[in-house]
């Protein structure tokens, strides 16, 4: 290699073009490999150019093989120029764009998987893999050019039929699919998205906070269940008054937490400060009591069979039937349902949408709004307050006091929540 080159010593697992922009220029010309395509590499001038460049097989001292400008190029377009340039011949025979099109949607799933997915959450990662398992199921032999939109549709209204939600799911995950393999190269930059332009199936969003007296039930049945699971009973009050995930909880560890705030380093919105409030903080100085040297997690698992490591999801699972028949709840409540009790409780307490959001730590507005819902009872003292307002306005008192069903109409009409009954798929 030209002696006015400079390799990094530690090559970066993972080029993206957040850690391109990071690498900072030098005296003489910095060659940063790729850990993915070894091939691939990018070069780093002394006046601060980056460019994507080919790294050569033999070691006689050649120079790397340009692409083009960081600038202009994205990474993964990069890694498949590089592929195909680490090998000549297939070069000759097969160019960028015009071959790779018709490569099967299972091959560039591969690039896919290995190029886009360390990008994501661990969560997020296994959704996106059952994902591509039906995807591939159907597509995985069809040409990427042959994909049209009118297939799609076909498959994804058939999805829909037993189960809309999982078909919303997989054409979110195609149109990123198809997305990336336009900007990659594998497709003309002109070619339609077969997975754009397609509606969202009609569905019923069954998330149901807990009411007073549920919550107070469940109250009752981890203070009974506690010498049964310790760990698992400060979990679930860990996640009632904070509102997290209970795979947030499941994975905190003593290093995360502040003096006033958890800082979670494995969320699935990424990294993200979580708020302790006074009844979380006592949750956690009562863990602190009873840790052990030397472990790692907040709610660890002692298991004598089991290794020193997080709750897993099984035990976790069981602790919460137990809580469920304890506290007379239906089969069908979840775990997942405090997050929604702790939204709708932050509203209804007088906190508003973009607070509440705030608490959830959710990238979108419409997210938070999913997980609000107010009662029957809030939804009469609104009504009450709104006609003793329009009361004293008018000079006389109104003959109408709102009913349930009167509260489920005026609350449909403001547009609060629900359909025509008040409702979102149940009564309340």
């Amino acid at each position: 290699m030209s002696t006015d080159y400079k390799e990094q010593s530690e090559p970066i697992k993972f080029l993206t073009r957040a850690v391109v922009k990071r690498i900072k220029p030098g005296r003489h010309r910095i060659i940063v490999r790729d850990a993915v395509e070894p091939s691939l590499a990018v070069v780093v001038d002394p006046d601060g150019a980056r460019r994507w460049a080919v790294l050569p097989t033999d070691a006689g001292g050649a120079a790397p093989s340009i692409l083009g400008a960081c600038s202009r190029m994205s990474t993964g377009h990069a890694r498949a120029l590089a592929r195909q340039h680490s090998n000549k011949q297939q070069l000759a025979a097969e160019p960028d764009t015009d071959r790779l099109q018709h490569r099967t949607l299972a091959q560039f799933a591969e690039e896919f998987v290995r190029c886009h997915l360390p990008t994501l959450a661990k969560t997020t990662q296994a959704g996106y893999r059952k994902a591509l398992a039906r995807i591939l199921a159907e597509f995985g032999d069809w040409e990427l050019c042959e994909i049209e939109r009118k297939h799609v549709a076909a498959w994804l209204h058939e999805i829909a039929a037993t189960s809309p939600g999982t078909a919303d799911t997989n054409k979110g995950i195609f149109r990123t699919m198809m997305y990336q393999a336009i900007h990659w190269g594998w497709l003309h930059p002109g070619h339609p998205n077969p997975a754009t332009r397609i509606k969202r199936h009609k569905q019923k969003f069954r998330a149901d906070p807990f009411t007073t007296a549920e919550l107070q039930r469940i109250g009752r049945a981890i203070e009974g269940l506690r010498q049964v699971d310790d760990e698992c009973a400060d979990i679930v009050l860990f996640i009632a008054y904070t509102g997290c995930r209970s795979g947030e909880a499941r994975s905190l560890t003593w290093d995360e937490v502040k003096s006033d705030h958890v800082a979670l380093n494995n969320s699935k919105t990424g990294p993200g400060a979580l708020v302790v409030n006074t009844a979380a903080q006592s949750t956690l100085r009562r863990r602190r009591e009873a840790a052990l040297p030397g472990e790692r997690y907040v709610f660890p698992n002692r298991h004598p069979r089991a290794k020193r490591g997080k709750i897993g999801t099984p035990r976790l699972s069981r602790f919460w039937s137990r809580i469920r028949e304890k506290a007379g709840l239906a089969k069908h409540r979840r775990l997942y349902e405090l997050r929604h009790t702790f939204a709708s409780q932050g509203v209804m307490t007088g906190h508003t949408d973009i607070e509440v959001s705030g608490l959830l730590r959710h990238g979108k507005m419409a997210s938070s709004d999913r997980y609000i819902f107010l009662s029957d009872e809030h939804t009469r003292q609104a009504a009450n307050s709104v006609a003793a307002e329009i009361d004293q306005l008018l000079g006389e008192r109104l003959p109408w006091k709102p009913t349930i069903k009167g509260a489920r109409w005026l609350r449909y009409s403001l547009k609060i929540w629900g359909d025509r009954k008040g409702t979102q798929g149940r009564r309340w």
